[in-house]
């Protein structure tokens, strides 16, 4: 009976306030030791309250334990009540670290826990709209980084298709220049050595000739017209390009090369080519025919 007594005057001083010390802060404290104490046997508390975990691995979590269900283990997609002796029980935590989302933390990854102040269902709610109005304020936010990010990448694939452009008109403007001073310098053999002027294909046979016949060698200018000889070919095909080009364009038919002598100009197919008038008949009588002489006038004629 006396050591009933001496535990009874134990709680009691604990409960009672101090003296000096805000009543207030001395119910706050009492409620908290009897929650942890609650906790511990694995009671429910029909309240929501504030907690905070320290994990084993040096992490903090801070959120709410709510309607009581301190200790809980899973149970297919729900969860049951449990107590702390119970395999996989831990502790469910909403709106940790200030989001919408929960979090179970099983007693096997907790180094301590502390429970805080008692939260009403309002201020719940007000929890909850807080979160959500902060995770829609981040996804407004990250969805503005993705789109300037996107602007920028886009930009980025811009510049680089530009670059690319860039390099590939560069390549063909020096192949064009490189193809027309070569077009050039192949023209300039047709003004060294004129078609007009005999050269061409017959002239190398005819060096050839003279050669296999006579032993005569070329001259200085013939040698350089056979070293030339092949781009000097491509050099009137691409003249002769130029010319049907610049007659199309301005609609004028081009003339015709004169014709080699002693060669006849090909008639062109189509109409043919008119006749030369017949001359008229002559109006003297034919050979051998004469005509009857007039008669005699006599003298009452007259």
């Amino acid at each position: 009976m006396n050591q009933v007594s001496s535990t009874s005057l134990v709680l009691l001083l604990l409960c009672a306030p101090l003296a000096g010390q805000d009543p207030t802060k001395q119910r706050i404290e009492r409620e908290v030791r009897e929650m942890r104490q609650k906790m511990q046997e694995g009671q429910v508390l029909q309240t929501n309250v504030r907690v905070t975990v320290r994990l084993k691995n040096g992490n903090r979590l801070i959120g709410v334990v709510r309607n009581g269900r301190v200790i809980e283990k899973p149970d297919g997609l729900d969860f049951v009540e449990a107590t702390t002796k119970t395999e996989g029980a831990g502790i469910r935590i909403w709106y940790f670290d200030r989001t919408n989302s929960t979090i179970f933390v099983p007693f096997e990854a907790i180094e301590s826990y502390r429970i805080g102040q008692r939260l009403s269902e309002a201020q719940v709610r007000e929890m909850e709209q807080l979160a959500e109005k902060e995770r829609l304020e981040s996804e407004k936010g990250r969805g503005a980084q993705l789109g300037q990010r996107k602007s920028l990448e886009d930009a980025r694939q811009r510049e680089q298709a530009s670059a690319r452009k860039l390099d590939e008109l560069a390549q063909k403007l020096d192949k064009q220049e490189i193809e027309l001073a070569e077009d050039q310098a192949m023209l300039a053999l047709l003004t060294e050595f004129p078609a007009d002027q005999g050269w061409g294909a017959e002239r190398i046979k005819e060096i050839h000739r003279r050669k296999v016949s006579v032993g005569a060698f070329p001259s200085e200018k013939e040698r350089r017209f056979i070293e030339v000889f092949e781009s000097w070919q491509k050099a009137l095909a691409l003249k002769q390009k130029l010319d049907a080009q610049a007659s199309k364009t301005s609609g004028a038919q081009p003339a015709p090369a004169p014709a080699p002598s002693g060669e006849t100009k090909p008639v062109k197919p189509g109409k043919p080519e008119a006749k030369p008038p017949e001359p008229a008949p002559s109006e003297e009588p034919e050979p051998g025919v004469q005509e009857p002489p007039p008669p005699p006038k006599g003298k009452g004629d007259g």
